[in-house]
């Protein structure tokens, strides 16, 4: 559903270090990797900071 993966890749960046920047655990970004769960808005407003996007570039519309 989130193109979170993807977008760690892009900038080269861990799940850990994501999660580091953004306060939360890696296995809280590990679940929303594999779509176990889905950050709510804020987080996701978050998330599309660090990756200097916005919330859209992060939703797979082909998923939705």
């Amino acid at each position: 559903f989130l193109r979170i993966e993807e977008k760690l890749q892009e900038h080269n960046m861990t799940q850990s270090e994501l999660a580091r920047k953004l306060g939360v655990t890696r296995q809280s970004v590990q679940y929303w990797c594999s779509g176990k769960f889905v950050p709510r808005l804020p987080m996701l407003c978050k998330i599309a900071r660090v990756f200097h996007c916005h919330v859209e570039d992060l939703i797979n519309e082909e998923e939705v």
